[in-house]
């Protein structure tokens, strides 16, 4: 018998590829879509500017290779067909959303129902794959509303659809326009607004996959690690997934507030992200999951422990007295960045004497439930000088100010003391809690301060207080990230996962 023709059967493949039920419901949404917005210009329900022109046009285009690339996807790459056609069915579902009651919005409904029997399909052959999207879309929406992208208004009724430049828009607003937000469009509705970038669409496309994924890694490598611990372990092991899956989340917002940031953080930062929440999935995927111990992990640990820690000890120990006469001399306690860092570093300078007083001293051994009294004392101790009223003492009352810092070193010093009872997974698991509960206070006090423009100290400027919300919050995504990787990397030593 004749082998069949390499050529003839890579075009075979192609033709069942594209005419699979999949293929051709995607393909018909496109077509619907596409009838929908052609039908909307033309009966006037959607006004587009013409200095916007070219880009709505450079858009739908790449709507419609994105409708391509799923298809093409659909068999050799399946988890990205997953999430591009989770992706298209969102934006179909926005567009019903900007369009409603319009005479296209049958055609969108129809676009939307087309590709969400499409992404069904695929879902039947993926385990997990319902979470995966419900997590993707979710992560979308959080970020849309974060970063001030869709916002919910109350415009003059019968507005229809009207498209205009971002760049006029904030001309107009007299702030300068954002690198994600350039060549992009600013689209108007009833009760929507919306700003739109091609780079911008994809900047979010990747993070909603990156996040659902992570999501979905993390919490299958503590499930089956966990599975067959004991009833303590298992606690342990599910508050890492918890911890480990909240730094994801956060680390993910850096981006999604980069309308925020743009006049503050320069691009690479935004870049840094991206590329930790990538690096967390070939981690989970490549090394925890298969419980690998990498050579190079553990000369990375070991060197901290013998090297790293007792030089970084050493050092904060000498400079911070002077640090701090530093910061009261040149009086600049005025800044809110000086006045809490002051405080934070005497926390951690607390935090590493304990752990290399262990070294030399015989600590008192573990009491579980002592550790938990003393990880909420330490706690309150350290977050209850950010309260107004009590900081506005410690700024006003000189031995007030002493006293705060004397409780940040005891904070500190606690948690130290809960560490070297638990060195194991549970000393990571304080590392992970003290990293996410640092970097939520900064990110939720930077979002109250970037969003409605309040000062929550009003004895400090609104600068200061923004600034140190800010910094603290770009400081703590590789400190929890780093974080989170120790957790992870301790839970995988029970041995290999099978992949999904």
């Amino acid at each position: 018998m004749d082998r069949e023709d390499p050529v003839s059967k890579s075009v075979k493949q192609s033709i069942k590829r594209w005419t699979s039920p999949e293929s051709l419901a995607s393909i018909l949404s496109l077509i619907f879509f596409l009838f929908a917005i052609d039908a909307g210009y033309r009966g006037g329900n959607i006004i587009v500017d013409s200095y916007v022109y070219s880009s709505a046009i450079y858009f739908v285009v790449f709507f419609a290779l994105m409708t391509a690339a799923y298809v093409i996807s659909l068999e050799p790459f399946k988890l990205a067909a997953l999430y591009i056609g989770t992706l298209l069915t969102s934006f179909y579902a926005l567009a019903i959303l900007f369009m409603y009651g319009s005479p296209v919005a049958p055609a969108l409904f129809i676009a939307c129902i087309l590709q969400v029997i499409s992404l069904v399909r695929v879902l039947r052959s993926f385990h997990g794959g319902m979470g995966r999207t419900i997590v993707s879309v979710s992560a979308l929406l959080v970020m849309l509303y974060l970063g001030n992208i869709l916002q919910l208004v109350n415009n003059r009724p019968g507005t229809g659809m009207v498209v205009e430049s971002n760049a006029s828009v904030f001309a107009a607003l007299g702030q300068s326009l954002p690198l994600l937000e350039s060549g992009g469009m600013f689209i108007l509705t009833d009760h929507f607004d919306f700003i739109l970038s091609i780079q911008q669409f994809l900047l979010f496309s990747v993070l909603a996959g990156l996040i659902a994924e992570n999501y979905y890694q993390i919490i299958r490598l503590v499930r089956t690690k966990g599975g067959h611990a004991g009833p303590i372990s298992a606690v342990a092991y599910s508050l890492t997934g918890a911890l480990s899956c909240q730094c994801e989340s956060y680390i993910s917002v850096l981006p999604a507030l980069s309308f925020l940031l743009i006049n503050y953080i320069l691009l690479p930062v935004v870049v840094i992200s991206i590329i930790l929440l990538i690096a967390t999935y070939f981690l989970v995927v490549s090394v925890y999951m298969p419980g690998r111990k990498p050579n190079l992990f553990r000369n990375l640990y070991k060197q901290w422990q013998r090297k790293y820690l007792p030089v970084l000890g050493i050092i904060l120990l000498i400079l911070s007295p002077f640090l701090l006469i530093a910061v009261v001399f040149y009086g600049v306690l005025s800044n809110a960045f000086y006045f809490f860092i002051s405080g934070m570093m005497m926390a951690l300078v607390g935090y590493i004497f304990v752990l290399l007083v262990s070294r030399v001293l015989q600590l008192p051994g573990r009491n579980s439930r002592l550790d938990y009294i003393l990880g909420i004392s330490g706690t309150i101790l350290f977050f209850s000088w950010f309260y107004p009223t009590l900081t506005q003492m410690a700024y006003e009352i000189p031995y007030m100010f002493v006293l705060m810092n004397i409780s940040m070193l005891v904070a500190g010093i606690l948690f130290g003391i809960i560490y070297t009872h638990n060195p194991g997974k549970w000393g990571d698991l304080l590392n992970e809690y003290l990293s996410t509960a640092l970097g939520v206070f900064s990110l939720i006090l930077f979002y109250v301060l970037a969003t409605f423009q309040v000062k929550i100290w009003p004895f400090f400027t609104f600068q200061s207080q923004f600034l140190f919300a800010l910094y603290g919050w770009v400081a703590m995504v590789p400190v929890m990230w780093l974080t989170t990787q120790v957790s992870l990397y301790r839970l995988s030593s029970k041995g290999a996962i099978s992949p999904a």
